[in-house]
């Protein structure tokens, strides 16, 4: 994710922009903990969910953002095979962000405006009614019978704020963009590929996620997991992860050449299997790359840290 306007080539750029960016119940068997999804009907879970993002751009410092908020996740719907259907709602949201341009940072409650909304600086007041829009609304979540979560609607008020102004893109949106909205919120329900099956310490697996670049390709990131501790109590597991550019199958002259030149990726998660919940969860990523076009080159440098954690009681 890449914060909007940090340099002229955004188009080409933003196509290689990535953002790094657990819910189930244990029980004990004679090898291990077995963890299946346990969704019910009225259930409510609250998460606290962070993210930071500092972007460079050929070595000078081009955008941070940083949101901090408290969401509440309700099962409203389970039918015969499993799948579900949730609603996301917000206590609160906090957001930091940073430009060449702005420097911009507010807090949003619910149905009380921030109060900078009629600013005479269109880029605060574009702000103020962006956070404020993501916070009174009602995110719909489809869960498949395997745990992933899909987008299923609520955020259409802010598709037309972002639509009537110019000042920032979808990147401002950060975890709460609908495109990144699966990718967050999925490992609650899924655990990373954790759930439907027995697991004891130094168990591994692999995951793998695509993630488009437009007319360069795709990244294509494989994450290997391993149980680190395992009981009664709670499971702990980490990943870490690799990258590899996939080039497009057909390459012309004006194809962008896109190069990672350094990545690291790494998480790590605890689970309270004696509750059934994720008590927390950490990824971290530093990826810096080179995208190429021509006799134009674009280097970007960009570190995210995204943290889920489970408000008990």
């Amino acid at each position: 994710m890449i914060l909007h306007r940090t340099f002229s080539t955004q188009r080409l750029s933003r196509a290689a922009a990535v953002i790094a960016v657990f819910l189930v119940t244990a029980a004990v068997s004679a090898a291990g903990v077995l963890i299946t999804p346990s969704i019910e009907v009225g259930v409510s879970y609250a998460y606290g969910v962070s993210l930071e993002i500092s972007l460079q751009q050929d070595g000078v410092p081009a955008g941070q953002i940083s949101q901090a908020s408290q969401v509440k996740i309700t099962i409203t719907e389970v039918a015969d095979d499993g799948a579900a259907k949730a609603r996301l709602t917000f206590s609160n949201l906090a957001m930091h962000l940073e430009t060449d341009e702005h420097s911009l940072d507010m807090l949003w409650l619910p149905d009380q405006p921030a109060g900078a909304e009629d600013e005479a600086d269109d880029a605060t007041a574009a702000f103020a009614k962006i956070g404020q829009a993501i916070v009174d609304s009602v995110i719909d979540l489809n869960i498949a019978t395997d745990g992933a979560v899909e987008y299923g609607g609520g955020l259409e008020k802010l598709t037309e704020l972002l639509g009537a102004q110019d000042a920032f893109g979808p990147e401002a949106l950060g975890v709460f963009a609908p495109g990144q909205i699966p990718d967050v919120f999925s490992p609650i329900f899924t655990a990373d590929k954790l759930a439907g099956a027995v697991h004891d310490k130094g168990d591994g697996w692999q995951t793998e996620r695509r993630v488009q670049a437009g007319p360069a390709g795709s990244l294509v990131f494989t994450t290997d997991w391993v149980v680190v501790q395992a009981s009664p109590e709670s499971v702990s597991y980490q990943g870490a992860e690799s990258v590899e550019v996939a080039r497009p199958e057909t390459v012309e002259s004006t194809t962008p050449v896109f190069n990672v030149t350094e990545h690291e990726g790494k998480v790590r998660a605890e689970w309270n299997a004696a509750a059934g919940l994720l008590k927390n969860r950490e990824s971290q990523r530093t990826i810096a790359w080179m995208v190429t076009m021509g006799d134009i080159t674009i280097a970007q440098d960009q570190t995210a840290v995204l943290r889920l954690t489970l408000h008990e009681g």
